[in-house]
């Protein structure tokens, strides 16, 4: 669903990602917290969300498909 836009926003982040055939980009130590918090601001804008901080957690930063439940999650939140 958001899989071709969270690419494009991890790689242009974190060249080092493009390379990478691994499945958790933080606990493999892809990701470190600055470029979670770029990645953070980049789908904020892109998807015109506020991701509050109980998202901004390690858990949703593994993969592709945890940040697409990660904007799933929040958009449900606010909709709430």
């Amino acid at each position: 669903m958001y899989v071709d836009k969270l690419t494009k926003i991890i790689t242009e982040v974190c060249p080092a990602t493009v390379k990478y055939t691994g499945c958790h980009y933080v606990s493999d130590g892809i990701l470190e917290s600055i470029e979670i918090m770029e990645i953070v601001a980049e789908i904020e804008e892109v998807f015109d969300i506020m991701i509050a901080p109980q998202y901004i957690v390690p858990e949703y930063f593994e993969s592709i498909e945890t940040l697409e439940k990660m904007i799933q999650d929040v958009k449900k939140a606010t909709k709430g």
